[in-house]
């Protein structure tokens, strides 16, 4: 699945926190589309993932603003950002 992105966004976080946020990436999806608050995190095995902005009810549950449906669109939305980046999707990574 390709996902077309433009006017990639990229703010690098000044200390990585424990909750391993590294940047913050907003971006135009298709031609028309802007999202914001898109987290990169390196995850302890030190692969990057994204996380999609949400909100927590009082039970804890979340409620996406948006994000990808399918396990396919997830895998093309990170490749796009992270190559965008200059990191390998689920590679481990020193950046």
């Amino acid at each position: 699945m390709q996902v077309r992105l433009t006017d990639v966004s990229v703010k690098f976080v000044d200390q990585v926190e424990e909750d391993g946020v590294v940047a913050w990436v907003s971006c135009v999806l298709g031609e028309g589309l802007y999202l914001n608050n898109i987290a990169v995190r390196r995850r302890n095995d030190g692969r990057h993932i994204l996380s999609f902005p949400a909100k927590k009810n009082c039970g804890n549950g979340l409620y996406f603003y948006f994000r990808p449906v399918t396990k396919e669109m997830h895998d093309a939305f990170e490749r796009a950002i992270l190559k965008n980046l200059g990191l390998r999707h689920s590679s481990i990574s020193n950046n």
